[in-house]
């Protein structure tokens, strides 16, 4: 028995019971392993953890992309000095690929107005440009 076992075998806890504590190599081993166990477990679940979000957000930005393009693409034809306001139809044909009211959708997100000309064609003009016009149909028009 060497002086760490035989110290510790004669340990008495405060309400005055012997408790007896083997050393052992082993154990302490064993408890290591766990310690490492733990440990890289904690570390994988953070790895994965962190490369989930990752994707999620690769992932997100990949699907949306093409409908941040889209709108991007609107504002500037809507935002052309040349012309104050474009038909659905130029739009469109500048955007094809898109369901009708999916790309009304687009356009709204992109600063878009949607205006009738007076053979009802559906046109559009951005915000910053022709809001003015907006607040001068609202005035003659009783809503």
């Amino acid at each position: 028995m060497d002086g760490m076992e035989s110290s510790l075998r004669g340990w008495v806890n405060q309400s005055g019971v012997g408790v007896s504590i083997a050393y052992n190599d082993t154990a302490m081993l064993v408890e290591g392993a766990m310690d490492f166990t733990a440990i890289l477990t904690a570390a994988l679940t953070s790895l994965v953890t962190s490369g989930g979000i990752v994707w999620a957000i690769f992932n997100f930005r990949r699907e949306h992309l093409l409908d941040l393009q889209a709108e991007r693409l609107i504002k500037r034809l809507l935002l052309n000095p040349k012309y104050r306001f474009r038909t659905f139809k130029t739009i469109k044909h500048h955007l094809g690929g898109f369901k009708d009211d999916e790309l009304r959708k687009m356009i709204v997100r992109a600063g878009g107005i949607r205006f009738e000309d007076s053979q009802e064609i559906e046109i559009w003009g951005h915000y910053d440009r022709v809001g003015e016009t907006l607040d001068a149909e609202w005035q003659t028009k009783t809503n």
